[in-house]
């Protein structure tokens, strides 16, 4: 399985202790955005391709936000160039969660109330 690792699932565990990560980190594969890199050691990173970008500017099932956009568009263009792998989007926004969903992929975490 591939984790498609969100900034504030790692934040989370970092301001929190939150063990939610756990299961992210026990993927076979992790991929995260840029911004992670220097934070996440091991993890493919996702390079912000001008397909992803226009993937990110394209409609959604689910409305919404850009920077989400373009989690969800890598998430789920990685998954597409890699047909034999299943993708997890590891988020804790709801919107990009249900969007994920909607697009076929896995979202395992949701928001505590």
């Amino acid at each position: 399985m591939v984790a498609y690792l969100d900034s504030s699932v790692v934040l989370r565990y970092i301001l929190k202790g939150d063990s939610a990560i756990r299961h992210a980190l026990s993927c076979e594969k992790i991929i995260a955005s840029e911004r992670l890199e220097k934070v996440l050691a091991g993890i493919g990173i996702a390079r912000l391709s001008e397909i992803v970008k226009k993937r990110a500017m394209g409609a959604f099932p689910v409305v919404i936000k850009t920077l989400d956009a373009i989690h969800v568009a890598t998430a789920h263009l990685f998954g597409e160039q890699n047909p034999d792998e299943t993708i997890l989007l590891f988020s804790y926004d709801e919107s990009m969660n249900r969007c994920a969903r909607a697009l076929g992929l896995s979202a395992p975490l949701s928001v505590e109330e």
